[in-house]
């Protein structure tokens, strides 16, 4: 996934960050410049659904505050 930082800040006080661009392939040792792996996606349905609710283009739990 691309990310970018927020202006919003988490209740450490550093800033959020939010997904620019996102895509599902087959893991590799090589990510494109700019991009971070999201191996924490447990299963392939799961990241199928998170990419789902990333691209929306109005989020329902934003903005956040």
């Amino acid at each position: 996934m691309e990310t970018r930082e927020t202006d919003t800040r988490d209740s450490f006080g550093l800033r959020t960050f939010e997904v620019v661009d996102a895509r599902i392939e087959k893991a590799t040792d090589t990510v494109p410049q700019g991009w971070i792996p999201a191996a924490w996606l447990p299963n392939h349905e799961i990241a199928e659904q998170w990419l789902s609710f990333v691209q929306q283009k109005q989020n329902p739990i934003l903005p956040l505050q």
